[in-house]
């Protein structure tokens, strides 16, 4: 049975802010995406974003804890994620937002809510 998912997670300073860059009037966050509960035999995931991206697919081979990458984004998106296991892939479509929603869930910060409502708009 798999139970693994997809976490993805905004990247915080020394002083808990969100960590981005701006734009006139957007921020580009850096967010770390991992795979939570990845199957013992995973040997890379691949992690496929929009296709806005320069390098769209991400892959993170077996050794690298969570298989864990980071990356920027300023908007909404399906993000593609596919386990390479020993004879299969398993693969699953996450919306960023929502993996971002979960993450953060309990945390009522002016600063997460204004980063959802923007990457949730664009």
């Amino acid at each position: 049975m798999d139970t693994w998912n997809l976490k993805a997670e905004f990247i915080r300073d020394s002083k808990g802010r969100l960590v981005g860059i701006r734009e006139i009037d957007i921020i580009h966050y850096y967010v770390r995406l991992s795979v939570v509960n990845p199957p013992a035999q995973t040997q890379k995931v691949v992690y496929e974003l929009h296709e806005s991206y320069g390098q769209a697919k991400i892959e993170v081979k077996a050794g690298t804890p969570g298989f864990t990458t980071e990356i920027t984004t300023y908007g909404d998106y399906e993000v593609k994620v596919q386990l390479q296991l020993q004879e299969q892939v398993e693969t699953r479509v996450v919306e960023l937002s929502q993996a971002l929603t979960e993450s953060t869930a309990g945390d009522d910060a002016p600063e997460i809510r204004t980063a959802l409502e923007q990457i949730r708009r664009l």
